[in-house]
């Protein structure tokens, strides 16, 4: 049942690894739009996401960390939203200066 709900996705979308009893979990999404900024809807949706994963976990999750990846950055409602509700983001730019940082392969022009 769970599967249904939260499928690995690792070319668009949400990315959940497998279910154990680790008290931390991450879980992620990444927008590869070269046009389009993440809005707020998108990160939205991730955030439910998060919330299915709460649910499901129950007492035993103590620490979950929501990251979202946008190659196009977000919307400053986006932004926002995601630093009210503790969520990590990065857009092209900061992934690059961390891939120059330690000294691998920048990200692709899309």
């Amino acid at each position: 049942m769970l599967n249904e709900i939260l499928a690995v996705d690792l070319s668009s979308g949400f990315i959940w690894g497998e279910l154990s009893d680790q008290v931390s979990r991450w879980i992620g999404e990444s927008k590869w739009w070269k046009d389009r900024k993440a809005g707020l809807n998108d990160v939205k949706v991730l955030s439910k996401k998060a919330e299915q994963v709460r649910c499901f976990r129950g007492d035993g999750l103590k620490t979950l960390r929501i990251w979202f990846f946008s190659y196009s950055d977000f919307t400053i409602e986006a932004q926002e939203f995601m630093q009210e509700n503790a969520m990590l983001w990065s857009s092209k730019k900061e992934l690059n200066d961390l891939l120059n940082y330690a000294g691998l392969r920048r990200l692709p022009e899309i």
